[in-house]
């Protein structure tokens, strides 16, 4: 009788070997040893039976492969991982799959999307229970939308909770930028009060194709209402603290300048912008720990220098209410410099590292 090796593989449609490595050839490495040539038979099966057999592997505990060989109905043989690898190559695909998880609606056409080198080993034991449960029905549903599957998509769509289990998401996002929206949503929903998790999610869906995740983001945070308080002390008849989105873009259009891209810093608490109303003048302090602001810059209308002499007494007021003046721009220091006053670019680019990525569908302009 033929091997059952050479029965799976005719030679007419082999197809060339393509090297793996990692925990996938380690585990098929241990079944060659009781099924020679299963190894070889991976490194030239499609790349649809490859992942079969990866998802398979991934659920067989060497200690016990009764549990996966009971799954597969073999379990009263004597030679459990010979028996369970010859499964792998004999038996048809979808026998394979349906036999170990049960029907799964959408299993299969996943191992059809996921290439042809194995993912690491946790996104296979992830993978059938997407499929399965039915807490994971949105989940599932966008998988089946996606025409390639990878490690990240399947983390990311692990991490993203409902209403924002979005395929644009699940497709456009890292690891990273997962965190980051997450930690954006929180933020959002916690300085605008009357938003709810559905209005951004709406949002998102309704986006244009050019607008950005971190454009998205800045446009909730101008409806915001209560930055961190800076400086108490700063509450007074001259000082005037911007604590909202609005009182931000107000004074951009008061003062001509690019304030208004500075709502999510200020949002974060990262640094505070404060008006001086006696003469026009935008100040910038900047946080540091232990609730410490430090003041950066003294600006006029569009960006103008401040008369020195205007720039020391409003700095002299800053420092009186508790702000720190850095030395080399303290008005009684050897080290002061007029050019402290006369930054030509204070409003930088320095923007968080949000994640851009491209939304698919027009955007509701209410939004």
């Amino acid at each position: 009788m033929e091997h059952p090796l050479r029965e799976a593989i005719p030679a007419s449609k082999a197809l060339r070997a393509r090297a793996f490595n990692g925990w996938a050839l380690r585990a098929l490495s241990r079944c060659d040893e009781e099924y020679s040539g299963i190894l070889r038979f991976a490194l030239f099966a499609s790349a649809f039976r490859r992942q079969a057999m990866f998802l398979l592997l991934a659920f067989l505990d060497r200690d016990r492969p009764e549990e996966l060989a009971d799954r597969l109905g073999c379990a009263k043989h004597s030679h459990l991982i010979k028996t369970i690898a010859e499964a792998l190559v004999t038996r048809r695909v979808g026998d394979l799959v349906t036999a170990a998880f049960g029907q799964s609606q959408g299993l299969l056409g996943a191992l059809k999307k996921l290439g042809d080198l194995p993912l690491p080993l946790h996104s296979y034991q992830v993978l059938p229970m997407l499929f399965s449960e039915p807490e994971h029905r949105e989940r599932a549903k966008v998988l089946r939308q996606m025409s390639q599957i990878n490690e990240t998509h399947l983390t990311v769509i692990c991490g993203l909770e409902p209403p924002f289990i979005i395929q644009d998401l699940v497709e456009n996002l890292t690891v990273e930028g997962l965190h980051q929206f997450r930690a954006t949503v929180a933020l959002i929903l916690r300085l605008v009060p009357e938003a709810t998790a559905e209005d951004l999610a709406h949002s998102i869906r309704a986006a244009a194709d050019n607008t950005t995740l971190q454009s998205l983001a800045e446009r909730w945070l101008t409806k915001a209402k209560d930055f961190p308080l800076a400086l108490t002390a700063l509450d007074n008849a001259e000082f005037h603290q911007l604590r909202s989105g609005e009182a931000i873009r107000n004074a951009a259009l008061r003062f001509r300048n690019c304030l208004r891209n500075k709502t999510t810093e200020a949002a974060l608490g990262h640094a505070a912008y404060v008006e001086y109303l006696p003469i026009p003048a935008i100040i910038k302090l900047v946080a540091l720990t232990e609730n410490r602001w430090v003041v950066e810059g003294i600006y006029g209308p569009s960006q103008d220098r401040v008369d020195d002499a205007v720039a020391r007494d409003i700095s002299q007021k800053l420092e009186a209410a508790g702000a720190l003046i850095p030395l080399r721009h303290h008005a009684d220091g050897e080290q002061a410099k007029a050019s402290f006053f006369d930054v030509s670019e204070p409003f930088d680019d320095a923007d968080l590292d949000f994640v851009r990525w491209d939304l698919s569908q027009e955007r509701d302009d209410d939004d």
